[in-house]
């Protein structure tokens, strides 16, 4: 993530269990995720709301899924990972929305 732009996708959805914001680049490309409980503590204490996200809050290895995903895939990327949603990125890595858990 170094010096590129990061910016907070509008997929912040308090409604849902576990609540995550996702944090894409400049060109919409998936970098990872924050918590919400970590984040809104940070974001309160902060002098400028508006200064880059901190690096450290960022979960690169956050769970995804691709379109051209079997069930399998799917459920196993589920399976690690408590909340009801995951995001749904491109072969690019391209942020396209989230994909909810199969009942």
């Amino acid at each position: 993530m170094g010096g590129s732009r990061r910016a907070i996708s509008p997929a912040l959805n308090l409604h849902w269990r576990w609540p995550h914001v996702y944090v894409v680049d400049a060109d919409h490309r998936f970098l990872g995720a924050i918590s919400v409980h970590d984040f809104a503590p940070r974001l309160r204490a902060a002098a400028n709301p508006s200064a880059p996200l901190p690096a450290e809050l960022v979960n690169a290895n956050y769970p995804r899924v691709t379109p051209d995903m079997g069930l399998g895939r799917v459920l196993e990327a589920f399976a690690g990972h408590s909340g009801e949603r995951l995001p749904l990125v491109d072969a690019q890595g391209k942020l396209l929305g989230t994909f909810p858990k199969p009942i």
